[in-house]
Order: structure tokens, then sequence, then C-alpha cells
């Protein structure tokens, strides 16, 4: 780990076979001082040149010539003395990015029979709502779309502030595909589903469904734990077992 990427880069690059290596912040200048600047991974090849000429060879060279780095190589030089001094980065280190949404999708075969359309949304239902759980989240925000064989998208978006379960998302998947599905004269020809907008220990819950809404998310974490154990195609919903295409 380092406050720069680069820095990091650079460290693991220089402790094989592992990749670890732990240098105390106050040693950092110590450990790069005897570096050849080849090594950086911020130094291309025509800079290595140009530095070298300047009789700047190691990283060491670069942290004492700071004045020399700024003005006589205008902004490359700055970008290498502030990642080599750790004090910037050209693409800054992300220890941690927050989730914003999940989503999952099928495409298909033009498939007009809405009866196997409403199987499949289940079959996705279940799997997203499985991620979710093993993820630990509570989606208030929900994305459902459809597309045709002949290019046309229906698609919306809303907020649900309620307690979730593989029960509210199916349903929710369910009535509002079947109220998108405007041609059904039209194959289908993909579906997605996505869920966004994650709770927080502030999120205030629909009060009028919360009874409701939190005895369906325990069955939900009872089958989602059994899964977890047995594979998540363990359990599945009844409709998920016709075969609607069979001639």
């Amino acid at each position: 780990a380092s406050d720069t990427m680069i820095l990091a880069k650079l460290c693991t690059s220089m402790s094989k076979p592992f990749g670890v290596k732990v240098i105390p912040k106050p040693h950092i200048r110590e450990f790069l001082e005897p570096i050849p600047i080849d090594k950086f991974p911020g130094i291309g090849r025509r800079m290595e040149k140009k530095l070298k000429a300047m009789m700047i060879k190691t990283l060491g060279d670069v942290l004492r010539n700071e004045s020399l780095m700024m003005k006589h190589f205008n902004r490359p030089g700055k970008d290498i003395y502030w990642m080599v001094s750790g004090a910037a980065d050209i693409k800054p280190t992300i220890y941690y990015q927050k989730r914003k949404s999940i989503a999952i999708g099928r495409s298909m075969d033009s498939l007009m029979c809405r009866n196997e359309l409403r199987r499949r949304i289940v079959v996705l239902a279940r799997n997203l709502s499985y991620s979710i759980y093993q993820l630990g989240l509570n989606p208030t925000g929900y994305y459902f779309g459809i597309g045709y064989d002949v290019g046309a998208y229906q698609k919306v978006s809303f907020t649900q502030k309620r307690i979730f379960s593989e029960k509210l998302l199916r349903e929710l998947a369910l009535e509002t595909i079947e109220e998108l599905d405007v041609f059904k004269q039209y194959g289908i020809k993909f579906i997605t589903l996505r869920c966004f907008n994650f709770s927080t220990h502030k999120t205030v819950f629909n009060l009028l469904t919360f009874s409701q809404d939190k005895e369906s998310n325990h069955l939900y974490r009872a089958v989602s734990y059994i899964r977890e154990r047995h594979g998540i195609d363990y359990l599945k919903s009844g409709v998920e077992l016709m075969d609607y295409l069979e001639n």
C-alpha cells in the first residue's frame, strides 16, 4: 500500500517473488535514493534520455533537483517529481469505491411467448437477489428494461423504500415489465434488471408494508443461506420448472 499508485507499483516490482514490501513513510526517500530512473513506472524512454543528459540518473537525483525538474522539463518534469516524491499520482489510488448499482441481464433469440418471458424474469430475479444477499445490500432504486427484435427499447426506473427481498424484486420486475411490454406483436431480445440507491442506517422504510416486507426479508435470508450452502439452483420457484416452449 502507498499514498500513490505509482509508488505502490514500484515497491511491488522491487520485491519479487512475493510482491510484498513494507517501507515506513519516513524511510521512503532512503528507499528511492539508489533506484535507477528507468525502473520508475512513470518515466518513459524519451524522458529517461533527457534526464540522463542532465546527469539525473536515479530517483534520488530527481528528488534533489526539484527546481530543475519544475523549470526545465515543464509539466512532465513537475508530474515526475510529484510522483517520485509521493505528492501526487497520475491516477489516484482508490482503496475502496462504494458500489453504486448491481445488475443482471439476458440476451436471447426473439421470444414471442410471454409466459416464457415471465419465467426468465423470475430466474433473473433469483440470481440478482442472491448476489445482493451476498453483498449485504438493501437497494431502494430499481431499473427494468426490455428490448424488442425490431430495435425498440422500453425502460423505467423508480424508488421503493422498502426492505429488500427476492419476493419484492420478483413482483416488481414482473409487474413493471408487463407494463413496459406494449409491443406484444414483437419478440423480446433482451431483459435487464438493475438495483441501486442502497439504503443506509438513515433510510426510512415504507411503514405501510414494513411488517410484510420484514417477513419476506426473513424468508429471503433463510433461502439465500441454504443456497449459499448447496448452490443457487438448490431452491427454485415453481414457475422456473415450467417449459413454455415445449412442443
